[in-house]
C-alpha cells in the first residue's frame, strides 16, 4: 500500500498545474460530501434513540372561546409543553359511548410522581357540534375509595378522528371534594380510542381533602393510556 501511494504521489508531481487543481477540487467535494453524510446518518440515529417526541406548540386562538373561562392561554402553554397532545379544528369525531381505560399512567408531572392506577371509565353523550356531557367513574382502590367526576362546562374541538375535550370537572373521593380544569385528547378507531392524553390541572381542594394524598391547587398532571380503550 505504502509503494502504491509513493507511486501515485510522484506521477502527480508529474502532472501540469491546471490538472493537478482540478483533481484536489474534485478530492476535496467528495471528502466534504462524505461527511455531510456521516453528520447526517448521526442525526437520524440520534433522532431514533430519542423517546421524546417531537411536537408543536399549540395555537390556543384555536382553542374553543368558552374554555378560557376555566383553562387560561397560560395554562393552555403550560399543559401542551409538558407534552399534552392538542387538536384543534371545528369537525371533531362522534365520540359518544362509556370507553374502558385500564392501563393509564403518568406521563408527566413535575415532582416525578409515578404510582399505579386503577381502571377507569370515561363517558361522552349527548354530543353537538360544540360541546359534548362528560363523566367518569374509577375502580375502587385498595383504600376502598371510588374517583367521580362529572363535568360542568365541556366544549369539544378536533378533525377527522382526533378530538380534545376540554372539562370543568367537579370531582369527589370519599368526603373529600375537589375541582379541576381537564383536557382529554385521543383518537377515535372503529373499537375505541388509542393515544389518550388527560391534561389535569387541580383548581380546588375541599377541606376534608388530605393534604398528602391529594395535590394543591395549580398542580398539573398529564396521564397517558396509549393502548386501545374499547368502547363497552
Amino acid at each position: 500500500m505504502n509503494k502504491f501511494l509513493a507511486n501515485a504521489i510522484r506521477i502527480f508531481r508529474g502532472w501540469p498545474l491546471p490538472i493537478k487543481i482540478v483533481i484536489s477540487l474534485v478530492a476535496l467535494i467528495a471528502i466534504l460530501e462524505q461527511g455531510s453524510r456521516f453528520q447526517f446518518w448521526r442525526f437520524q440515529q440520534n433522532t431514533k434513540t430519542n423517546t421524546t417526541p417531537h411536537k408543536q406548540s399549540v395555537d390556543v386562538t384555536k382553542v374553543p372561546q368558552e374554555v378560557k373561562a376555566f383553562l387560561s392561554d397560560e395554562n393552555l402553554q403550560k399543559m401542551d409543553e409538558a407534552g399534552m397532545n392538542i387538536y384543534t379544528g371545528d369537525n371533531p369525531p362522534n365520540i359518544e359511548g362509556t370507553y374502558v381505560f385500564k392501563d393509564v399512567v403518568i406521563k408527566y408531572d413535575p415532582d416525578g410522581a409515578n404510582f399505579p392506577l386503577v381502571t377507569y371509565y370515561f363517558t361522552f353523550k349527548d354530543q353537538s357540534s360544540k360541546t359534548v356531557n362528560f363523566s367518569y367513574s374509577s375502580e375502587k382502590g385498595s383504600d376502598g375509595l371510588q374517583d367521580l367526576a362529572e363535568g360542568r362546562g365541556v366544549f369539544i374541538s378536533g378533525d377527522g378522528n382526533c378530538f380534545s375535550a376540554y372539562i370543568d370537572n367537579d370531582e369527589t373521593t370519599g368526603e373529600c371534594k375537589f375541582k379541576s380544569a381537564q383536557i382529554i385528547s385521543a383518537c377515535k378507531e372503529e373499537k375505541g380510542l388509542v393515544d389518550m392524553d388527560n391534561g389535569t390541572l387541580w383548581t380546588y381542594r375541599g377541606d376534608k381533602c388530605s393534604e398528602t394524598d391529594y395535590v394543591a391547587p395549580g398542580h398539573l398532571r398529564i396521564f397517558s393510556h396509549k393502548s386501545l380503550a374499547p368502547r363497552k
